[in-house]
């Protein structure tokens, strides 16, 4: 039994159009828009400028991945390297690599196209908004290729980590997982169901933080490193400001992106903390001290194992719940929860099936699990084994259980920040326009903001600084 999905798939250019028309109100203040910042002189020859069509850009782009991919797959057991094509414009400083850019389009006039823009200003904006681009996506392509150990594992339905559901032993895997997405997503209140715990331990003053805490994950499994979450705990010092009267006790839990190490989003927490903000930041399943000896990165968390997967972020979910048990019972009034990229989406699932959140900042957007892993860039390796075994289609059908998408409705009464990078290539952009339209067809109410940057460039100067002030003061407003 196929599920059905929310809305039409053909109606995805339309819906990522009408995103792009921001309100004042909706983005980012001033920085967040930077090509109508850019004022350049004219071209010295007064030939008018031609931006050569976006479309072949981004066919360009989708090639070199396709190309990446196809490396993978005739080299199944080794470790991905991700190289520029150019290696020279590797050791190139990324600044470089935009004078470049402009310098060879300056030299032959005949690659910026044959018609001519009657309007030189609005030709000229488009010129450099293109070269912003390129110099982007070079960008993140070179800070995504840093990482050499990204592994090509076996493809696997994962029969072996869900209930089957009394299918007789004929039946074909994928109708399996089918039928059991299926049922996760008609009783998603089951799904997620997270038995209450007292088991939690805490240590004071640990890693620089007001203390550590751990506690049993309601979900078990084969690996004991990872049915114990670890969190680390940031206490706000309470003091109101001068203007405001005494205010509830207020916490933010905080889901850092996928293989974060174990001081990802510290500094974020802090930052919480000047706003008056305790944190506590959960360890994801398959990370750091929850991370099984045979592996070296957090492969089984998001993985070519479709089962597993789907359990893995499950489990994250329902250690979120415990997480803001705690939080509750230690006094808190007001909670809230920030998840940036693979946390994001695990935040949105946590928002839609626990009570107790009142806002979620999601930081890096997607409607669709299986689309992001499929196109992003980050996970080129995981498509590597995907492809030849599973459709797009078929995936997307059977990660729905942890599809933000398919739970929209239960996040109505919750206050929403949507977040997302102009220039990313992991959650690619049109995915989270899409999103964005959504909210917007369901009358669901939200705050955007669109980053000047991309993906992997959003946790690095200037740009962090900007992102982190967009989170916290939404959650300290919505708080």
């Amino acid at each position: 039994m196929h599920l059905r999905l929310p809305h039409a798939r053909k109606d995805r250019q339309q819906q990522a159009d009408n995103a792009d028309h921001e309100t004042a109100e909706e983005c980012i203040p001033e920085p967040a828009h930077v090509e109508a910042q850019i004022q350049q002189p004219r071209h010295p020859s007064g030939h008018q400028q031609h931006q050569r069509v976006d479309d072949e850009d981004e066919q360009a782009e989708r090639e070199n991945d396709d190309g990446q991919r196809q490396q993978f797959q005739q080299r199944p057991d080794a470790r991905v390297q991700h190289t520029e094509n150019d290696c020279n414009k590797q050791q190139r400083p990324p600044a470089a690599m935009v004078f470049d850019a402009v310098d060879e389009l300056n030299c032959h006039p005949e690659r910026r196209g044959v018609d001519q823009q009657p309007d030189k200003e609005q030709h000229q904006v488009e010129y450099y908004r293109h070269v912003i681009a390129r110099f982007f996506h070079a960008w993140e392509r070179r800070l995504h290729a840093v990482s050499k150990d990204r592994v090509v594992r076996p493809f696997e339905w994962g029969l072996d980590w869900i209930d089957l559901n009394g299918h007789p032993r004929d039946s074909s895997p994928e109708q399996i997982l089918l039928d059991w997405a299926s049922h996760a997503v008609a009783d998603s209140t089951r799904f997620f169901e997270t038995p209450d715990t007292t088991d939690y331990t805490f240590r004071a003053n640990v890693d620089g933080a007001t203390g550590a805490l751990s506690f049993p994950s309601a979900l078990h499994t084969r690996y004991a490193e990872n049915n114990t979450v670890h969190a680390l705990y940031f206490r706000s010092n309470g003091k109101p400001r001068r203007t405001q009267t005494r205010r509830a006790k207020r916490a933010v839990l905080v889901l850092p992106q996928w293989n974060a190490g174990p001081d990802g989003h510290v500094g974020l927490c802090r930052l919480l903390n000047r706003f008056d903000l305790s944190a506590l930041r959960l360890t994801l399943p398959y990370h750091d001290a929850r991370r099984p000896a045979e592996l070296h990165r957090a492969d089984y968390i998001v993985s070519a194992n479709i089962g597993r997967t789907v359990q893995a972020c499950r489990q994250a979910v329902m250690d979120a719940r415990r997480a803001i048990g705690w939080l509750a019972g230690q006094g808190y009034e007001r909670i809230g929860i920030l998840g940036t990229s693979l946390g994001s989406c695990l935040s949105l699932l946590t928002t839609a099936h626990e009570p107790r959140v009142h806002a979620q900042a999601l930081n890096h957007i997607s409607p669709y699990f299986a689309d992001v892993v499929w196109r992003g860039l980050s996970t080129n390796h995981v498509r590597a084994a995907l492809e030849g075994s599973v459709e797009l289609d078929q995936l997307r059908q059977i990660w729905l259980p942890i599809s933000p998408q398919v739970y929209l409705d239960r996040i109505r009464d919750k206050k929403t920040l949507l977040v997302y990078a102009k220039y990313d290539l992991t959650f690619p952009v049109d995915l989270s326009r899409e999103l964005v339209g959504e909210f917007r067809r369901l009358g669901i109410p939200h705050e955007l903001a669109v980053l000047p940057c991309g993906h992997y460039s959003t946790g690095v100067t200037p740009f962090k600084f900007l992102d982190g002030f967009v989170l916290a003061r939404f959650l300290d407003r919505n708080l």
